[in-house]
């Protein structure tokens, strides 16, 4: 398997997400040496959940809710 890499953005707190290509395409996020890698077909999705994950604690907050990590 190759994987070539087409761009990094690096985020706050250390994060980076690279976006690679290859046999298997995807997106992977790097923090230290932790990293999480999404295959090209899945990255939609992952997204998808996130955008909902962030509207879901946004409401919470604004209700004066608290969030515990």
């Amino acid at each position: 398997m190759t994987s070539d890499l087409w761009e990094v953005r690096t985020l706050p707190d250390g994060l980076a997400l690279e976006l690679r290509g290859g046999d298997k395409p995807g997106l992977v996020l790097v923090q230290g040496s932790d990293r999480v890698i999404v295959e090209l077909a899945h990255v939609k999705t992952v997204i998808a959940a996130m955008g909902d994950a962030a509207e879901d604690l946004a409401a919470v907050l604004a209700a004066g809710g608290v969030y515990h990590a």
